[in-house]
């Protein structure tokens, strides 16, 4: 089901590249990056807003035909006015039509640093809906990262998303004031071509990798190159694809450099997309990439953690540069050899062995001390916070100022640490179950509490024991109506 809109700010993301540079951008490969993230199943809605008569803009005619991005003309209406204002209004204009219009919706991409979209990303997310931005990292404004769930960062020095375009030397020669010659002789290099995960695929066909030289341009691949990491021929063994998934990952985080000692689950998606093409997280009964990274790195080596409360991130376990809230391991994972032993994590089992695998509540391995939540600490978690908020619903104790802060995701990111309003205020006779979900998930619990004469829905996913000390903080400050 195609989920997700995106929007593109084309004056924000060439700003960087000067027309003596001679650079342009590869959408493609931003396309590419935004399918890797997590939660995003489909693109159902695709514009790109900028001045279309400069030539600037036209180079990128190639890759907005063969993605089927909406090509919107923005004209100056102001001789003082810069451009981009006009566009910026046109983007968040169209993005909130949208977002009455198709409730289906439930993520929105915007390609843009500017500060301004901070102000959508918070109309957005009082409608439920997930707001990933994407741009280049120098031009990123600070007040429109914190504003989003997820951010993909760009680099001006990455050549698969910045080139240098190269002119014949048959356009050298073209009159200077034929706009038309130069959008024809000028030679853009042939875009990517776009995998669309929804085609199935013959299953004793492997489909075709791309070029590696069409990978990041970072440690990570210098690894996978230098480790000679070759492209997994599947068979249609489970067991031996989940290895070749190890083997990756090991080979990743082979870089002893700083500078990758960590990276984002959506990367580790484009490597394996490459080095495992076909593979079908369906095989393993997951239903999403960040849940299947989970479940391959149980026990490991490596862990995933929440950075900057929400961008989940790979990196080594008990790493001192590991800066958030580490994700706990999926508990019962037992994996069987055929010689009859066990293993508790998929990195604990030799090359070429045959295995099977289970998911058992009775038989969780153990977990180490202060790293890791178990289900019962979580159930602990929950309970009290659902407890102590319904005491207060008793009793009246939330003042209405209170009350208020607790539907705003700026203030419970910053006071708990959560990306969701813990309070969802719901109308008269409305249908709680409609209220329960966000992105079609359950995260609010099905009881009403009233504060103040209005009734409220509570959010449920309290996930460790961080998140109650906050909460405890945050009780000590409430004052009564």
């Amino acid at each position: 089901m195609s989920d997700t809109a995106v929007f593109y700010d084309i004056e924000n993301l060439m700003g960087l590249f000067t027309a003596k540079s001679g650079k342009t951008i590869h959408l493609d490969e931003i396309y590419r990056r935004i399918r890797a993230v997590d939660g995003v199943n489909g693109i159902s809605v695709q514009k790109a807003y900028a001045d279309w008569l400069l030539p600037s803009s036209r180079l990128l005619r190639n890759n907005i035909l063969q993605l089927g991005i909406e090509a919107v003309q923005v004209f100056n209406t102001n001789q003082n006015d810069r451009v981009k204002n006009a566009s910026d209004v046109n983007l968040i204009i169209d993005a909130v039509d949208l977002m009455l219009k198709r409730p289906d919706i439930k993520n929105y991409v915007i390609v843009s640093g500017d500060g301004i979209f901070a102000f959508l990303a918070k109309k957005l997310h009082e409608y439920g809906k997930l707001v990933i931005g994407c741009g280049f990292s120098s031009n990123a404004n600070v007040i429109f990262l914190n504003a989003c769930d997820h951010y993909i960062y760009l680099e001006k020095t990455d050549k698969s998303i910045a080139y240098k375009k190269s002119v014949s030397k048959h356009a050298e020669e073209t009159p200077a004031n034929s706009e038309a010659a130069e959008e024809i002789q000028t030679e853009t290099p042939q875009p990517k071509p776009i995998e669309k995960p929804q085609q199935e695929k013959q299953e004793n066909k492997n489909p075709q990798p791309k070029a590696a030289d069409k990978l990041p341009k970072n440690k990570f691949t210098e690894a996978l190159q230098a480790t000679n990491t070759r492209v997994f021929k599947n068979t249609g063994d489970p067991s031996q694809t989940l290895l070749a998934v190890r083997d990756i990952v090991n080979a990743l985080f082979t870089v002893k450099n700083s500078e990758a000692s960590e990276m984002e689950v959506s990367m580790l998606k484009t490597y394996i997309d490459h080095y495992v093409p076909g593979l079908k997280l369906s095989m393993f009964k997951q239903k999403r990439f960040g849940e299947f990274a989970r479940f391959i790195l149980s026990g490991s080596p490596y862990c995933i953690y929440v950075a900057e409360g929400t961008t989940h991130r790979i990196g080594r376990r008990g790493a001192t540069d590991i800066k958030g809230e580490v994700m706990s391991d999926l508990s019962g994972l037992i994996f069987e050899m055929d010689n009859g032993t066990q293993a508790g994590s998929l990195f604990d089992i030799p090359s070429g062995t045959a295995f099977t695998y289970s998911v058992s509540e009775t038989q969780t391995p153990p977990v180490p001390e202060g790293q890791f939540e178990t289900d019962d600490s979580l159930q602990s978690i929950r309970k009290h916070v659902k407890t102590v908020l319904f005491e207060l619903s008793e009793s009246n104790g939330i003042s209405v100022e209170d009350a208020t802060k607790l539907t705003t995701v700026d203030f419970c990111r910053t006071r708990f640490g959560i990306k969701t309003p813990v309070l969802k205020e719901i109308p008269p006779n409305a249908s709680v179950n409609d209220y329960r979900r966000i992105n079609g998930k359950i995260k609010y619990w099905k009881e009403i509490f009233t504060y103040n004469g209005k009734s409220y829905l509570v959010f449920k996913e309290w996930n460790s024991s961080q998140h109650r000390m906050k909460f405890e903080k945050w009780l000590e400050s409430v004052s009564g109506p």
